[in-house]
Formats: C-alpha cells, structure tokens, sequence
C-alpha cells in the first residue's frame, strides 16, 4: 500500500516524530520551543518575505556575536599579560625598560 491511500496514517506518524523531535530539543536545550522568542516571532510572519526578513535579522545578530566573541576572547588572553608587565614595571623588577615601554605603547 503507498502512503497516499492512507494520509492520515502518514500524517500521524509524521506527527509523532515532529513531537519526539521537540521532546530531544527540549530534553538537550533545557527549552521549550514553542515558547522560543523567535518561534513566537515566526508564528507572526504572514509571508515568505517576513520569515526570510526574522531569519536574516538572526543571522546578522548571530555573525555580530561571533564576531564581538572573538574580540572578548582577545582581551581576555591579553588581560593576564597586562597584568604581569603592570606588575613588573610597577615592581621594579625590570628597571626602567618596561616603564620605556609601557609610556611608548
């Protein structure tokens, strides 16, 4: 038998691995789904255009995350090396020559 002279079989079991699905996201993420900021946007979209118009916008403010973690990443490796040439200049362990250095950076 195909699938087409039973639709509502298909649709129920399509039905049961969408729920299943939802249940895995929910069980990894911690999340709801359907309670999903961007799932309530996307359930106000009465077009394609509105759903493409939600989805550039999150892609454009994921590449603006990734992009800012990156600089926050540096810092953060940079903050240790600070500190320690800091220190060594303001202990005297170097003499002048990190004072030289710091006053040219």
């Amino acid at each position: 038998m195909s699938s087409n002279s039973h639709p509502n079989a298909s649709s129920s079991q399509f039905q049961v691995v969408f729920d299943a699905a939802l249940n895995e996201y929910c069980r990894k993420t911690g999340k709801a789904i359907d309670s999903d900021p961007l799932t309530i946007e996307l359930r106000t979209c009465r077009s394609s255009n509105e759903v493409y118009e939600v989805l550039q916008e999150q892609a454009q403010k994921f590449n603006e995350f990734r992009n800012g973690d990156r600089v926050v990443q540096i810092m953060r490796k940079l903050k240790p090396t600070v500190d320690i040439l800091i220190k060594l200049s303001n202990g005297g362990v170097l003499g002048e020559g990190i004072g030289l250095v710091s006053v040219r950076v």
